[in-house]
C-alpha cells in the first residue's frame, strides 16, 4: 500500500537524526532496528517527537531513539486485509502501522494511505451509481 520506502535507524541514533531523516524524506515515522535486516524493535513517529521529546523538554541532539520510541509496536502481516489493518489502527489509536512479511518489516502504512484507498472506493461506487441512474432514466 505504502509506496515510500521504510527508513530504518538504530536505537542509538538521536532524535535529531530521526527528525532530519523525516524532514528530508517527507515521512512521519522511522522504523527502529539494529539494522535493516534485523527485527523491528520500535517505531519513532511525529507524535513521539511531540509528546516524548518536545513536551518533556528533552534535547533532540542527545536523546536516543531507544529512550523515546514506541517499543514493540503493533504490526500487521502482509497477508492481512485493509480492514484488519484499519481495525488495528483504530483499536490502538495509531497513525502508522508496520507491515511484516516473514518476520521482516516490508512497509509502513499510515492513515493517509487508507484515506486514499477509501476515496478511490467511493469514486468507484459513485460511478456505478451514476451508470445505474443513467440506465433507469
Amino acid at each position: 500500500m505504502s509506496r515510500i520506502p521504510v527508513v530504518h535507524l538504530s536505537p542509538a541514533a538521536t532524535v535529531r537524526e530521526a527528525a532530519e531523516n523525516m524532514a528530508m524524506k517527507h515521512i512521519s515515522s522511522i522504523a527502529v532496528s539494529q539494522d535493516e535486516n534485523e527485527a523491528l524493535i520500535g517505531i519513532f513517529t511525529e507524535r513521539d517527537l511531540i509528546t516524548r521529546v518536545v513536551a518533556e523538554g528533552k534535547d533532540p541532539q542527545s536523546t536516543k531513539l531507544a529512550d523515546v520510541m514506541t517499543k514493540d509496536p503493533v504490526t500487521v502481516t502482509i497477508d492481512q486485509t485493509v480492514l484488519q489493518a484499519i481495525g488495528a489502527m483504530r483499536e490502538n489509536d495509531l497513525r502508522h502501522l508496520p507491515v511484516i512479511k516473514d518476520g521482516k518489516l516490508v512497509s509502513m502504512v499510515s492513515v493517509r494511505d487508507f484515506v486514499g484507498h477509501e476515496i478511490a472506493e467511493l469514486d468507484h461506487e459513485r460511478e456505478l451509481a451514476m451508470d445505474y441512474w443513467e440506465h433507469i432514466r
